[in-house]
């Protein structure tokens, strides 16, 4: 974490952080962070991510699908979401087929014991512009939720699962507010990767 703040890097409750090595350029803070390195006050390296592409900021360019509320067992594609993708219910089940997925000026909110499996999954928010300026993006992922996501292996965005736009605070003028909530039953294999946020 760049962020020199007393708690950079924190975990509360029943969260945990589990890594090989822990950097932050602020302090780390909960029981819950652990590694075989953690190192506070540190000499953070330039962004490694600094080369993944950033898809085209959408301002109409690009729609493949609106505003999606899922319910019962249904499949998704990857695309542009010019929207949201809701996923919401105890008997919900979404598998989300490989590839790239866009959230465009919405939320990618799973809530109230639904399941969301995804394999090769890349999931990415970015603003949207509109007649009153640029509309952020998040993730907002609910506690009693079943998410398993891991990485693609291969392509742009190889070992990257979740990747926040990084000209968010740019266009839009704030950091966006990323959520996993705690009893979320939240697997994830790759990056998390938020430069336009805090999670």
């Amino acid at each position: 974490s760049k962020s020199t703040w007393p708690d950079s890097i924190k975990a509360v409750g029943a969260g945990s952080l589990v890594g090989n090595e822990v950097h932050s350029a602020g302090g780390i803070s909960g029981a819950g962070v652990t590694g075989n390195v953690l190192k506070t006050n540190a000499v953070i390296p330039e962004d490694p991510y600094a080369s993944l592409p950033t898809p085209p900021m959408s301002a109409g360019e690009r729609c493949d699908y609106g505003d999606i509320n899922a319910s019962g067992t249904i499949k998704l594609e990857p695309g542009y979401y010019c929207g949201s993708i809701n996923i919401s219910g105890n008997k919900t089940f979404v598998t989300m087929n490989p590839g790239v997925y866009v959230i465009v000026g919405g939320i990618f909110k799973v809530t109230n014991s639904a399941t969301v499996t995804g394999a090769g999954v890349t999931i990415i928010t970015e603003p949207r512009a509109t007649s009153r300026g640029w509309i952020g993006a998040n993730f907002d992922i609910g506690s009693q939720s079943f998410v398993t996501l891991s990485a693609p292996t291969t392509g742009a965005y190889a070992g990257v699962a979740l990747f926040s736009d990084r000209r968010q605070f740019t266009v839009a003028g704030w950091y966006e507010a990323h959520r996993i909530l705690g009893g979320a039953n939240t697997s994830i294999t790759g990056a998390v990767y938020l430069p336009g946020g805090n999670l």
